[in-house]
């Protein structure tokens, strides 16, 4: 078979462009490395990453970076600035894993809880397993029972959709109140990830929100990793 005369120009012109990029992308991963991801080797689990997230929240955490990471969450939840919150004090009294409910007939754990003394934020982190029964539910019941009117509900998981135990009619009135909020990892959790980012005086920390970001984008749902599921 005789080829195309413009078909074997194409594919010499598309071999020397890849050999030029393979050459340009050798040279540039001498500094910049743009195969490495800490996040390959550790492969966090849900625990793990909602470990990541809470300690990222915590103005006395490592990172360095005080309420930086805190306040871009409170901006993209739209807690700042409404009525109900006008009085809050932002600066959290606690940021806790695994916190126990005290106002419901259940014992339950919450992924991660912030505690403003009289509003508070949960995020239940879901990005793989869903939740269990009543779970997201409860959850929302427990913080009115502490905070009132004053509370927001994140959940977060792969797709970003509404927690199943929670009806549509009840989650469209707390949407409507900025009292919940249904994050995807993919947008919701990567926006929060890229302020954080935009507002790092860290360069450390910076290549570390930007390996998570690129391994939201890459590996981690390539496997299901849920054996640390909440059972209770």
């Amino acid at each position: 078979m005789v080829l195309d005369p413009q078909v074997i120009s194409f594919f010499a012109g598309l071999k020397s462009t890849i050999r030029i990029f393979r050459s340009t992308k050798r040279d540039m991963d001498l500094h910049l490395a743009t195969d490495f991801n800490v996040f390959d080797y550790i492969s966090p689990s849900e625990n793990r990453m909602s470990d990541v997230i809470r300690d990222l929240l915590d103005p006395k955490s490592g990172h360095g970076q005080g309420a930086v990471f805190l306040d871009a969450l409170l901006e993209i939840v739209g807690q700042i600035g409404t009525a109900t919150w006008d009085s809050v004090d932002t600066k959290p009294l606690g940021i806790e894993r695994e916190a126990m409910t005290t106002h419901i007939e259940r014992a339950r754990r919450m992924d991660i809880r912030l505690d403003f003394g009289t509003a508070g934020i949960t995020i239940e982190n879901k990005p793989w397993a869903s939740e269990l029964p009543s779970q997201s539910k409860d959850y929302i019941r427990e913080l009115k029972g502490r905070f009132g009117e004053r509370f927001h509900f994140v959940y977060l998981s792969r797709s970003g959709e509404r927690p199943p135990s929670v009806i549509p009619e009840e989650w469209r009135s707390l949407l409507a109140k900025h009292q919940a909020s249904a994050w995807s990892y993919s947008r919701e959790l990567k926006k929060w990830l890229a302020t954080c980012q935009g507002e790092c005086r860290s360069e450390k920390v910076r290549w570390f929100l930007t390996d998570f970001c690129a391994h939201i984008d890459g590996n981690l749902f390539a496997t299901p990793l849920d054996l640390e599921e909440d059972v209770t």
